[in-house]
């Protein structure tokens, strides 16, 4: 029975030797830190921020550029068949193709007047707030 208490006082010495103490700093920094709605918080500002930046990108200038190459092996040709002054049939062919083609397209779009960017950019800033 001795055996046992000495061993409680022992364990109990224990738990105190190993304590922390905190500060109210300290706590209320670990307490901050530790909840869920100061995180979702957190988290719902980064959104908003990320909100507002793409409604502003829906109204910046967008630039699609597109580069092509083909090669052809065989020629396209188209035949016309006219009757000269003489009553005599000439066929004549043209060729509309050549061995390579390139192709590049640029297009350039800009939103001047759009409501749905307008409201976008509202809805953005209020979420932020």
């Amino acid at each position: 029975m001795l055996n046992k208490i000495i061993g409680i006082l022992i364990i109990l010495l224990l738990q105190n030797l190993l304590a922390e103490e905190y500060g109210l700093a300290e706590v209320l920094k670990m307490a901050e830190a530790n909840n869920k709605t100061i995180q979702l918080a957190r988290a719902d500002l980064k959104t908003a921020a990320a909100e507002v930046k793409g409604a502003y990108s829906a109204a910046l200038p967008k630039l699609d550029v597109n580069l092509g190459y083909n090669r052809n092996f065989k020629e396209s040709k188209f035949f016309f068949t006219v009757t000269d002054t003489s009553g005599r049939e000439i066929t004549q062919s043209f060729r509309t193709s050549f061995t390579n083609q390139y192709q590049a397209n640029a297009v350039l779009r800009q939103t001047l007047l759009s409501l749905q960017v307008g409201y976008g950019i509202q809805a953005a800033r209020y979420f932020r707030r």
